[in-house]
């Protein structure tokens, strides 16, 4: 049980930490994009406002898909919290004189 909480608990936080790299560059690499579409029309707001609505809705989905690495670490965390722990030796029984 201690190795299925470790995977999900280190799978999902990498996986997590990858999906917000590519979102990042994928967000960066959108904006020039539309920067430039929209650079040589002029600064009209409604196009503007469809660039910035047509990214958003494209990131939408990104992020959507980073709940799930986020459950499966909830998941490795509570199966660790909820594992066997080894019994720890109680060293003051070491201390005391044994009867003989």
């Amino acid at each position: 049980m201690k190795r299925v909480g470790f995977f999900l608990l280190f799978g999902g936080f990498i996986t997590i930490v990858v999906l917000c790299i590519i979102v990042s560059m994928f967000t960066y690499g959108w904006w020039i994009w539309h920067s430039k579409q929209l650079h040589g029309i002029g600064m009209n707001p409604d196009m503007l406002s469809w660039s910035i609505r047509e990214m958003a809705l494209k990131f939408n989905a990104y992020t959507r898909v980073m709940f799930y690495p986020a459950l499966a670490m909830l998941i490795g965390g509570l199966l660790l919290a909820r594992s066997a722990r080894p019994p720890i030796p109680d060293s003051s029984d070491n201390l005391l004189p044994k009867e003989k």
